[in-house]
């Protein structure tokens, strides 16, 4: 499946197949519905599975009565029954009840129905059915978004889209939405590219929520024919069917392989109906052009396309394998290099399409090959293309001369980056047909006499099964990263997923993973055995500590939070190992226990997985507090001058002193920076109209003259120490060491940014940090101060952050706002 990535349009496009009324010439035009396809076909003709038009179109309209009445207008709804006329029945009649249908297979878990509902914002999904006609919904177990809120937003009076499931198998599954027009529009071309009429007998071996099964049953209902929706798995019915009845069939390369094996060398019969056999989501290789003709009568015809796309080109069955053909009317194309430059017809690049229904150019990220005539053909995914030295290795060609071995029921053909740099490994997993394994080096003298020596696998290995998706599709190898940091953080203290992040960090998985690698390129890390590590990561994917492929926009984690991940995830590991853990919870502020200490450097490491490196929060600390040229600084630290250093860098009149409340070395700060290990003497809140002309009164704590300004700061930077016990909590005498006017920011992490983690609670009980907690309990304690301007930053998308300014004139509290 492809992500929608446009690209700039460099000249010139590829010559295609000519734009054309989408419609085709001659032909009605499309309806704008699949409901509105029932209206323009005879009542009495079959439809789906024995029912007839009129059946069908009146269980669709009670079915879409029932919805209305249930509130569905709107709203992401799933639908999760068996292949058949009651899954077409309520699919129109959500559409019809304005609900945006979720498709998902009918044996998909309901845990994972439900995490898939939760992500495209839907609550509720159709369970069945009843022999009434009545459609069944059920509620989601957990709370999702409000509703009204799921459904994709179409312009008014546009009909509701149907969401489909991508397999997910470069990445985590997602939800795509086709209008009901761009499925009718496909539909179109596979009747006008394959001549499929009124009256043919369509056979549908495919489970409906799969895009490629559910065009070919828009041009079911768009051209009226007669529908058949076997299960994937009758592999008996489907065969007699093939022989005896279809007209038109579309398949996918696994069920046709299933049915060749099933056929066993039978002849085709000699007066067979069938007359097209469309195969998609997948290639036809060698032994598939090959054979099928011998079992079935007839040549497989091709169909490439994408869930976003639709289809983008169609063949016959007289192209080479691995060709797709020409792209369908309406469809412009262009082959791109990995710089975006088009490539001249005859080499390798990555193809991209322009449709009507899409926003501009595509990428598909299909690696292919276009001919001077704009015939396609596809060497595969970008993503799993294989590197050897300066030359690539198409997995699809490797693994289709591996199915020529009759030994050799499916093969998956990875490259692992375990080797040098650009030269990449080969390997090679084959399901057997046998009960006995294939031996690996019979295969492998198998594939030498076919293959070029820079294609050949580095190794073979055998295994029981691969895993497929929903259609039946060998799924690609996954390639893991870590889950987001808070994500591994909050599970290394939860107690019943703590072990698996342990283990991940302990084996030095953790470490190895960045979105590029599979199991067996980490095991190969690691030194860990590739069956053990790819369970592992199995484990840790359904738990949600690792996602699958790379992440979305390349967005990489932030600096330094990766090593903090690890490192905390270590210290909570030994922390947890000690029996006395519950006595740390009652040390005493500052206690030097080990499990004190480690608290706080989790604390620390939670910090920067949290608000970013030290550099990042310097950054955005002097952006929120804009200081003016030639200021004077106070900064209160544990760890430095971070922002004192950063401002004079950039400002050579600026000048300040920093309260170290870690005794660091002087001698380890800049000349203008002066360092004091408490805070400067306390004076009263008065302040002067002319410091420099007013004499103290006697006996008066005000500092008057010079001095007074001397003793004063513009900005007072609080980093990291607010929770703790001493100067850096004393907000009262921080504000009172500003000039009138002056900024108090205070940096560092609080309540708000924790959303919720009970592990990071415990941790500040142990550590000592219990003062100012919460960020607006302390924006609440400044403004009682008489703090004017206060801000809390995760307010204003700056977490970790509370800026206020010292009153210019004595007052009371801030005007207007709770004491």
């Amino acid at each position: 499946m492809t992500d929608d990535h446009a690209h700039p349009a460099p000249d010139p496009i590829r010559p295609t197949s000519p734009p054309a009324d989408q419609d085709g010439a001659g032909a009605p035009p499309t309806p704008p519905t699949l409901r509105a396809c029932l209206d323009l076909l005879p009542p009495g003709a079959p439809l789906v599975d024995g029912r007839s038009v009129e059946e069908v179109r009146s269980g669709a309209d009670r079915a879409a009565r029932l919805f209305t009445a249930a509130e569905v207008r709107g709203r992401v709804t799933g639908l999760r029954i068996a292949n058949g006329a009651p899954w077409l029945v309520a699919l129109l009649g959500l559409l019809e009840a304005g609900a945006a249908p979720l498709l998902v297979a009918a044996d998909t878990p309901v845990p994972e129905l439900e995490r898939a509902l939760r992500r495209a914002g839907g609550d509720r999904w159709v369970r069945a059915v009843d022999t009434a006609g009545r459609p069944e919904l059920e509620a989601t177990t957990s709370p999702t978004a409000p509703a009204g809120t799921g459904a994709p937003p179409v312009p008014a009076g546009t009909p509701p889209p149907v969401l489909i499931t991508t397999s997910g198998s470069t990445g985590s599954p997602k939800s795509v939405a086709r209008t009901q027009r761009s499925l009718l529009v496909e539909g179109a071309h596979y009747r006008d590219r394959f001549g499929v009429r009124r009256g043919d007998v369509l056979l549908l071996p495919l489970p409906l929520p799969h895009a490629y099964a559910l065009s070919w049953l828009a041009c079911g209902l768009l051209v009226g024919t007669d529908v058949r929706l076997p299960a994937p798995t009758a592999l008996r019915a489907v065969d007699s069917v093939l022989r005896t009845e279809a007209t038109v069939a579309a398949l996918v390369p696994s069920v046709a392989r299933l049915l060749l094996t099933r056929a066993a060398g039978r002849p085709a019969p000699d007066a067979a109906p069938l007359r097209v056999a469309a195969l998609g989501a997948g290639a036809v290789d060698g032994p598939l052009a090959r054979d099928f003709p011998a079992a079935y009568g007839v040549g497989l015809s091709r169909v490439y396309g994408s869930t976003e796309t639709g289809v983008i080109a169609t063949a016959s069955p007289d192209v080479p394998p691995l060709t797709v053909g020409l792209p369908v009317p309406g469809t412009a194309t262009r082959v791109l290099d990995h710089t975006g430059e088009p490539v001249p017809p005859g080499a390798e690049g990555t193809l991209s399409v322009r449709m009507d229904h899409l926003d501009g150019w595509v990428d598909t990220g299909d690696v292919v090959v276009q001919d001077e005539h704009g015939a396609l053909t596809v060497l595969g995914r970008r993503s799993t293309a294989i590197r050897r030295g300066d030359r690539w290795v198409s997995p699809t060609e490797v693994e289709a001369v591996l199915r020529e071995h009759p030994g050799v029921g499916e093969a998956r053909v990875t490259g692992l980056r375990i080797g040098a740099a650009g030269d990449n490994a080969v390997l090679a997993e084959v399901e057997t047909t046998g009960p006995v394994p294939a031996d690996p080096a019979e295969l492998m003298r198998f594939t030498r006499a076919r293959l070029a020596p820079y294609k050949l696998p580095s190794e073979i290995r055998p295994v029981l099964s691969l895993p497929r998706g929903p259609s039946g599709k060998v799924l690609a190898r996954p390639r893991y990263r870590p889950a987001e940091p808070a994500a591994l953080l909050a599970a290394a203290s939860a107690q019943r997923v703590s072990d698996v992040v342990f283990a991940l960090a302990r084996s030095g998985v953790l470490a190895a993973l960045d979105g590029t690698r599979d199991a067996v390129e980490v095991a190969a890390d690691t030194g860990l055995p590739p069956g053990q590590v790819e369970a592992l990561l199995a484990t840790a994917a359904e738990l949600g500590l690792v996602l699958r492929g790379p992440a979305e926009g390349g967005r990489a984690v932030p600096p330094g939070s990766t090593d903090a991940v690890w490192a905390a995830i270590d210290e909570e590991q030994r922390r947890r190992a000690d029996p006395d853990l519950p006595a740390s919870v009652a040390a005493p502020p500052g206690a030097g226990t080990p499990l004190v200490r480690g608290a706080r450097r989790i604390l620390a490491l939670r910090r920067v997985v949290l608000l970013g490196s030290v550099r990042d929060r310097v950054r955005r600390a002097l952006a929120a507090a804009a200081p003016a040229p030639g200021c004077r600084v106070l900064e209160v630290s544990a760890d430095g001058p971070h922002c004192l250093t950063t401002l004079l860098a950039r400002d050579p009149h600026a000048e300040g002193v920093l309260l170290d409340l870690a005794a660091a070395d002087p001698v380890s700060v800049p000349d203008r920076i002066t360092v004091v290990h408490e805070l400067p003497p306390p004076r009263t809140p008065e302040r002067c109209a002319d410091e420099d002309l007013r004499e103290p009164a006697e006996g008066s704590g005000v500092v008057a003259g010079p001095a007074a300004r001397a003793a004063r700061f513009d900005l007072c930077v609080v980093r990291d120490v607010v929770h703790h016990p001493g100067p850096g909590a004393e907000v009262a005498a921080l504000l009172g060491a500003l000039r009138p006017g002056g900024t108090l920011l205070v940096d560092d992490l609080f309540t708000e940014d924790l959303d919720g983690d009970g592990g990071a609670a415990a941790d500040r009980v142990s550590s000592g940090e219990t003062l100012w907690t919460g960020a607006h309990d302390l924006a609440a304690g400044l403004r009682r101060l008489g703090a004017v301007d206060v801000r809390v930053g995760a307010d204003h998308g700056n977490p970790g952050q509370v800026v206020a300014r010292a009153p210019t004139t004595p007052t009371g509290p801030e005007e207007g706002r709770p004491a």
